[in-house]
């Protein structure tokens, strides 16, 4: 949603082939595009990164839903972003990607829990 107008945004809001239970991760790919990327896990068993400027998508078929959000860091401390997605099977993808990795680049969309 547009927060000067309040009219819906261009692609949004954006649907998945399965409800969506986890929160959605944030980041930045790219230096020099002012959009932001959205992460998410569906519960068609897919990881969806989302174009914030609008709403492209690529999908990943990760074969298992869940509950978490996306997290991402920088694992093998290679300078690039790595993906880790935990599932209600208990397992733990993670997803080497070329996009360069800042702790500034990623925020976590959510209930503010810091007082719990």
């Amino acid at each position: 949603m547009q927060g000067s107008t309040g009219k819906n945004l261009k692609g949004f809001p954006f649907k998945t082939f399965g409800r969506i239970m986890s929160q959605i991760s944030v980041t930045k790919f790219y230096n020099d595009s002012p959009e932001l990327q959205l992460l998410v896990t569906s519960f068609d068993g897919n990881l969806y990164v989302i174009d914030g400027d609008d709403a492209c998508s690529d999908s990943l078929d990760l074969g298992e839903v869940s509950y978490t959000p996306v997290l991402i860091e920088d694992l093998d401390d290679n300078g690039k972003m790595d993906f880790i997605v935990a599932t209600m099977n208990g397992n733990l993808f993670c997803i080497e990607t070329s996009v360069p990795s800042h702790p500034l680049k990623t925020w976590y969309v959510g209930p503010d829990v810091s007082n719990l």
